[in-house]
């Protein structure tokens, strides 16, 4: 017993000098910030520290002379032993792409390339009230799927806009136009974009904020915090159930230890909630605006929000940020388990219902913060959506919608059977393939279908 310890003893002191000599390196004859080569020392030597001490109280325990530590230590040394065999497997298959998965993130010891990428766009964690947002007055030109390039240019206030008043100076109604990236028309050029086909049209001023990445809880927040600014007698608010029910919460926070990023939403149990944020402060976002957050910076971000983990996130975090075991598990059981992309469907139930309060409860505060004007929500399907509708007719999530818009006065215009009426060759020319947003014929359609909707109608004339 008295040599085993001393064997430890020798093993722990050789690992600590090793540690002390590697950390001193790079205080002293490197930058000083615990890096090197894009390792963080201390965590990375406190993960070997933990698996080496215990895999030296597994071979303890098999030398015990207690026959149930004994065994059972022999079992677990036997299942550590199998598990880094796998581990080493996986990391095999991934390295040499004989398995399509991606390689586990390591983010809280390996400083990650792409955090130090490109990230010199418009878009970003600009506004602490929302988020997401464009730098004011900038342009850039976006690439298309299709090889072509758009311009993007917002105004002074970070819409993607003409420039516009605060006052509505034009004698007639004004239009304020709230959604993601359709609205946005994130690869039509700005005057092929449904908004602005409607504006040419009527002569009447309609004031887009769309912004891409977005869902319900950011449509409430811009309007609140800057389109309720500007007079406007009219509401348009664009919803896409296919990634409007993604809004971030609690449950996803391990997932910042990859890119932290700002983002607004609920906390508590409805409707006894209130508004928090992903991050502490907006500066602290990977897509901060316009300082650009550094790599070690952003790791040291992550280490701030994996201490603010449960212990069960904590273990979930390690586990899928480091297992390669994990990273192909998971691949093949998407791969075997996973319904086909082409049969998702947004407005179908098991799509919505875990997430609907959250996006009902933004729309509430929404209509109640727009109560004096006339209000429209409409129902963006995608391609897929189509697809499936075609197939069974099935849209669960209308008559929720309908129920909560007669609650509040809203009119609901659903695309969904409209766009569908015209047809599976119609569909094709609306939709870019290769990305899935509108093309210049999808823009033209909505914008009629719009503008000769009932409720469109009857909004403009009250």
């Amino acid at each position: 017993m008295k040599s085993l310890i001393t064997r430890f003893l020798r093993i722990s002191v050789i690992f600590f000098l090793l540690w002390a000599l590697i950390y001193a390196y790079e205080v002293f004859l490197s930058n000083g910030d615990g890096v090197l080569a894009r390792v963080n020392i201390n965590v990375f030597f406190t993960y070997l520290g933990i698996f080496l001490g215990i895999f030296l109280l597994a071979i303890a325990g098999t030398s015990s002379k207690k026959t149930w530590l004994r065994d059972s230590s022999g079992s677990f040394l036997s299942l550590l032993i199998f598990l880094v065999l796998l581990e080493f497997l996986c990391f095999l298959l991934i390295r040499f792409n004989v398995v399509d998965a991606p390689r586990p993130f390591h983010s809280r010891f390996l400083i990650q390339e792409v955090w130090g990428a490109d990230r010199s766009t418009l878009w970003g964690d600009i506004s602490p009230e929302f988020g997401r947002w464009r730098l004011a007055s900038t342009e850039r030109y976006n690439s298309v799927c299709t090889g072509d390039s758009v311009l993007i240019r917002s105004n002074s206030f970070g819409m993607r806009d003409k420039e516009r008043s605060l006052a509505n100076t034009t004698g007639k109604k004004r239009v304020a136009i709230i959604g993601d990236s359709f609205v946005e028309g994130y690869i039509v050029d700005e005057d092929k974009r449904f908004s602005n086909v409607m504006e040419t049209q009527t002569g009447v001023e309609h004031l887009n904020f769309g912004i891409n990445s977005t869902s319900a809880i950011n449509y409430f927040l811009i309007y609140k915090q800057l389109a309720r600014k500007f007079e406007h007698d009219v509401v348009l608010v664009s919803l896409l159930p296919a990634n409007d029910f993604e809004d971030y919460e609690e449950s996803q926070k391990v997932g910042l230890l990859r890119f932290p990023i700002y983002r607004p939403y609920w906390a508590g149990t409805y409707p006894d909630v209130q508004l928090n944020y992903s991050l502490a402060h907006i500066s602290q976002s990977i897509s901060a605006k316009p300082q650009v957050i550094q790599p070690i910076e952003i790791q040291q971000v992550i280490d701030s929000v994996y201490h603010s983990l449960t212990f069960g996130q904590k273990v979930l975090a390690e586990i899928s940020l480091n297992s390669y075991l994990y990273t192909c598990g998971l691949h093949w059981g998407k791969k075997l388990a996973g319904k086909k992309a082409e049969d998702f469907s947004g407005f179908k139930s098991d799509a919505f219902q875990h997430r609907w309060d959250a996006f009902a409860y933004s729309l509430e505060q929404l209509a109640q913060t727009a109560k004096d004007k006339k209000v429209i929500f409409y129902a963006v399907p995608i391609l897929s959506e189509l697809r499936a509708y075609d197939q069974d007719k099935r849209d669960d999530l209308s008559p929720r919608l309908e129920v909560l818009c007669k609650k509040y006065g809203i009119a609901y215009v659903n695309l969904l059977p409209i766009i569908h009426a015209q047809g599976a060759k119609k569909w094709e020319t609306f939709y870019e393939t290769c990305d899935g947003h509108w093309t210049p014929a999808g823009e033209a359609f909505v914008a009629q279908t719009l503008l000769n909707h009932p409720a469109y109608k009857k909004a403009m004339q009250d």
